[in-house]
């Protein structure tokens, strides 16, 4: 099975919550997202489909730091298994995405669903790298089946 790049619309950055990695608070533009853009639903107001235990965005202090998800301990590694054949494995910290973002940054308005729920989660204004282009660093790619994130 082969896989469009082109068909990959993810964004790096959206799953890692910018707020958090910033530090800056999402409550302080709420009020702004919601009289400049009915259409957007404010982060406070996603539906939450979160899993695991715990549960990501409730870890705080070393325990964010040993899961990676701060701005100094997050990593994005890209490598092959044994069936698939990549140009070269890369490692983007999160100042190196950042700057790629500086020549390939995105932003399009995304409706969240989730296959369980019925409902959509929220829709909102999605900013970052399209995978298609982190992607690219790679060289030639062959043979991929799946793609983790």
């Amino acid at each position: 099975m082969k896989i469009s790049l082109r068909k990959l619309r993810a964004t790096l950055t959206a799953g890692l919550g910018t707020a958090r990695l910033t530090g800056n608070s999402a409550s302080a533009t709420e009020d702004s997202v919601k009289s400049r853009h009915p259409f957007l639903t404010p982060a406070g107001d996603f539906e939450d489909v979160s899993r695991g235990n715990p549960k990501p965005q409730s870890l705080r202090g070393e325990a964010l730091s040993r899961a990676r998800l701060t701005a100094e301990t997050w990593r994005l590694d890209i490598t092959a298994d044994d069936s698939a054949r990549i140009g070269k494995a890369i490692t983007l910290d999160l100042p190196a995405l950042t700057a790629l973002a500086e020549t390939h940054g995105a932003k399009f308005i995304k409706a969240m669903q989730c296959l369980n729920i019925p409902t959509p989660l929220g829709q909102g204004l999605w900013e970052g790298v399209l995978l298609r282009d982190v992607l690219r660093l790679c060289g030639k790619i062959t043979n991929v089946r799946r793609i983790y994130i």
